[in-house]
């Protein structure tokens, strides 16, 4: 009987309701009961030892409560430290994303602009018989207006909320990539290229990602390359293979520097985001980059 009712103290006290009355009536009925049972005797072993039992089951279950309550605050604080920190970080971010913008905004998209203008006012200041002259002058405009365009767009990525991603900006894609070497070409590029067609269903982050990383790797190939560039993209086994090989130019420094400046750090940052393998190769003659890209997107 007086197991039970230690255990039942124990349980109560562990509860946290009113502890010290409940051990206090708890101890003294079950003394009170077993002096009973041993005839009247105040003294009886049984009684003393089933009444501290009590008491002390009591002060157990006290403690592992207040243990709990202690553990479960210290929980707290810390999900409360994480959630301040997390909110802290996202304010950084959203005012360093804020400043990009209005420095972007501020300078690029300015002089931009101001370089439009003086392209458009070369355009039509040209003498007649200078149709090759006009038709490279347009398309820098053309190129120049795309790129407004697209500094426009980034610029409302950069201004936009967590809560506005439903409305999220559409950037070049893939399926672009045909229409972008039409358009190096046109300015006096020499590209060959091999583009499977149509091209696989691919993650909305690895189709703008393979735009970007073709657009950057024939940049470089017509600022530090020499005859053509040959551009493939093949897909094979859920995988879109994207490689661009051309001649470099040895009486070029930057070359044995692995290209100065941001372009492959960029094109590898990309890949990774994207969940892809870039490998590049570079010999005495010719440069190639090698960009392999899971056409479904980083695994989660």
């Amino acid at each position: 009987m007086w197991t039970v009712t230690v255990f039942a103290t124990f349980i109560f006290a562990r509860q946290g309701r009113h502890v010290l009355p409940a051990v206090t009536v708890s101890a003294s009925s079950l003394y009170l009961a077993l002096v009973l049972r041993e005839g009247g005797d105040f003294d009886a072993a049984g009684a003393l030892i089933a009444a501290t039992f009590c008491v002390a089951a009591g002060a157990a279950g006290s403690a592992v409560r207040l243990q709990t309550e202690s553990w479960d605050a210290a929980r707290q604080r810390a999900e409360d430290l994480a959630m301040a920190q997390a909110a802290q970080l996202q304010q950084a971010v959203t005012d360093e994303r804020l400043r990009i913008a209005r420095d972007l905004h501020d300078v690029v998209g300015h002089e931009l602009a101001v370089v439009n203008v003086n392209v458009g006012v070369a355009e039509i200041s040209l003498p007649e018989n200078s149709d090759a002259s006009r038709a490279a002058l347009r398309s820098a405009r053309e190129g120049l207006q795309r790129t407004l365009q697209e500094t426009q767009q980034i610029l409302d990525l950069l201004r936009r909320t967590n809560d506005e991603n439903e409305h999220r900006v559409e950037l070049p894609l893939a399926e672009h990539i045909p229409s972008m070497v039409e358009r190096l070409r046109i300015a006096g590029s020499v590209v060959e290229t091999e583009i499977v067609s149509p091209l696989p269903s691919l993650d909305a982050e690895v189709s703008a990602a393979a735009y970007r990383i073709v657009q950057e790797a024939l940049t470089n190939a017509g600022k530090y390359g020499t005859g053509p560039a040959r551009l493939t993209v093949v897909a094979t086994d859920g995988w879109l293979d994207i490689d661009v090989v051309n001649a470099i130019r040895r009486d070029d420094p930057s070359v044995n520097s692995e290209r100065d400046g941001y372009g492959l750090v960029g094109v590898r940052e990309r890949t990774q985001a994207a969940g892809g393998e870039l490998t590049v190769f570079q010999t005495d003659d010719t440069f190639r980059l090698h960009v392999e890209l899971p056409t479904k997107g980083r695994p989660q």
